[in-house]
C-alpha cells in the first residue's frame, strides 16, 4: 500500500518545474508547421522560446535575445536553436492562438491530479473565478480583419487594436492563481465596447462550461 509520504512525493514530482516544461514542450512539438521544410527554428524551440521569456519575467523582446547565449534555455527549457526576436514574431504572428488551448487543459488536469484544486475552493465546494479583459497589440498602421479600432473623435485617426478576455480561478488567501486560455476579442463581436465585451465573454463562458463542466460554470 502506498504511504502518504510516497504520494506526496509522486505529487511533488508531477508538479515541479521540469515535469511541467516538459509536458508544454511535448504540446508545441505535436503542433502543426505550415512552414517550409527548409526552416532553420523548429517550431517547438520558438513556442519555448516564447514561453521561456514569460517565465523569466523579460521585459522584452529585445532584452530576451540577448540572453539567447544562455545555458538555461537549452538545459531548463530544452530550447536548442533560440530564434532572435524578428524570427520570434515572424514565426508566432502566423500561428492560430487556438492552436495551443490544449496545452492550459493539460496543465489545469496535471494540477487536479496534483490534488491543487482542494486548496482553491472558496465556498460551500465552489471555485471563484475571476474574469478581466487586456490589451496586448496597438498600432495607427499595422491591422488585420480581426481588429478592433478606435477613432480620435478631434483627428479622425483609427488605432487599430487587439484585447483579450483572460479568466483565472483565484482564492481572496493565496497569491497563487491557476489561469485559464485566453479568449480573443475581435470586431466581428460587435460594433461597441459593450457589444463586443459582453460577446466575447459570452463565447469564453460557453467554452469554459464544454471543457471544464466539472467545476460547474
Amino acid at each position: 500500500m502506498e504511504s502518504r509520504r510516497d504520494k506526496d512525493i509522486k505529487q511533488r514530482k508531477d508538479l515541479n518545474a521540469d515535469t511541467l516544461f516538459s509536458l508544454i514542450r511535448s504540446r508545441f512539438e505535436n503542433l502543426k508547421d505550415h512552414r517550409s521544410e527548409k526552416a532553420q527554428i523548429p517550431l517547438a524551440d520558438a513556442f519555448m522560446s516564447a514561453f521561456a521569456m514569460f517565465s523569466l519575467k523579460d521585459p522584452s523582446l529585445l532584452f530576451f535575445e540577448a540572453r539567447r547565449s544562455d545555458t538555461n534555455l537549452k538545459t531548463i527549457y530544452k530550447v536548442n536553436k533560440v530564434p532572435c526576436d524578428t524570427q520570434m514574431r515572424k514565426i508566432l504572428d502566423e500561428q492560430d492562438p487556438a492552436s495551443i488551448e490544449p496545452l492550459f487543459s493539460d496543465i489545469f488536469h496535471q494540477l487536479q491530479r496534483g490534488k491543487c484544486l482542494e486548496k482553491m475552493v472558496y465556498l460551500d465546494d465552489y471555485y471563484l473565478f475571476s474574469i478581466d479583459g487586456t490589451g496586448y497589440f496597438s498600432s495607427n498602421k499595422i491591422h488585420c480583419k480581426s481588429c478592433c479600432t478606435k477613432t480620435n473623435s478631434k483627428t479622425g485617426e483609427v488605432t487599430y487594436h487587439h484585447q483579450m478576455l483572460s479568466g483565472a480561478i483565484v482564492h481572496p488567501d493565496l497569491k497563487e492563481v491557476i489561469p485559464f486560455a485566453p479568449e480573443p476579442i475581435v470586431k466581428q463581436d460587435g460594433e461597441t465596447k459593450n457589444d463586443i465585451e459582453r460577446n466575447a465573454s459570452k463565447r469564453y463562458l460557453d467554452k469554459l462550461e464544454t471543457f471544464y463542466y466539472f467545476l460547474g460554470f
